[in-house]
């Protein structure tokens, strides 16, 4: 049997108006979920999430991150809380896969863990100003971490003490 090479897929992302047609056509939604590669990619991420709340009404707005794009992270979080209206939550999840060089390790980017640090700490800082902002932590269990999944979770409970943490 023979393979051919698969053609390099090429495409690009929505715009927002096209985005506000997707939106407009859905209805509401109680949870609006942004993922994909990383969302804090977008530097329109706080106008994608205005339009999803002015025509999705959900009550729930929820993304995760890397952290790689730093305080951009924060300072994009502010800005989306800023005008989100105070009855929708938004919800961050920070990817958490290990402590210290460890997380550096399982990510493959030398200083992604300081990253981490930086921006779950400036995401608790913000939830001071917004009630409605909620901050998790999340791990991904994999080969490379599956023997400090116990050490991961404690120092999320005793040090870092996020909203919610999850591992899958």
């Amino acid at each position: 049997m023979q393979y051919r090479d698969k053609p390099e897929l090429k495409f690009e992302e929505l715009n927002l108006v096209e985005l506000e047609k997707v939106f407009k056509s859905l209805g509401r939604v109680h949870y609006f979920n942004i993922s994909g590669g990383e969302p804090f990619s977008r530097r329109d991420l706080p106008q994608i999430i205005a339009l999803a709340v002015k025509h999705l009404k959900p009550k729930v707005v929820h993304t995760p991150t890397n952290a790689l794009y730093g305080q951009r992270v924060v300072d994009m979080t502010r800005e989306i809380l800023q005008s989100l209206p105070s009855d929708v939550e938004f919800t961050i999840k920070p990817s958490y896969d290990g402590v210290g060089a460890e997380h550096d390790r399982v990510r493959g980017i030398p200083g992604n863990y300081a990253k981490l640090l930086l921006v779950f700490n400036g995401l608790m800082e913000l939830k001071k100003e917004f009630p409605n902002l909620s901050v998790g932590l999340g791990t991904v269990i994999s080969k490379n971490n599956i023997n400090s999944i116990q050490e991961i979770f404690d120092n999320a409970k005793d040090n870092l003490k996020p909203d919610s943490y999850i591992n899958e």
